[in-house]
């Protein structure tokens, strides 16, 4: 299982507190700006996780389960989930590096493979 978590939360409120938080520049979601544009989601983004040959969950940090807040991640970050144990596929970090949904694939398919 893939887990795409984005650096918001996913209630109304979160969302429109993320919007302000990146209207000010005082925080950012790159994983955020890849799938949406500023309102809705990308056709782009659906298309991509359609072609995920593995099973995937989009996640907001205030819906994680315990067994992914217990890694203290910096967020976005997508995780694989192999065996029970998660290893970090594309951090936070990582994300300074991928500007679209190509680059994305790209080191998504040199990680998993």
């Amino acid at each position: 299982m893939i887990y795409f978590i984005y650096n918001a939360n996913g209630s109304f409120f979160g969302e429109i507190n993320y919007f302000l938080k990146k209207l000010s520049g005082r925080d950012k979601c790159k994983l955020c700006d890849l799938s949406h544009n500023l309102i809705f989601q990308k056709k782009s983004w659906d298309d991509f996780l359609k072609e995920l040959e593995l099973p995937y969950s989009v996640l907001h940090i205030n819906e994680l389960p315990d067994s992914i807040k217990q890694l203290n991640l910096a967020y976005p970050s997508i995780l694989l989930e192999k065996n029970d144990s998660f290893e970090e596929l594309i951090s936070r970090q990582d994300f300074e590096q991928i500007d679209n949904l190509s680059q994305l694939k790209q080191s998504l398919e040199a990680k998993i493979n």
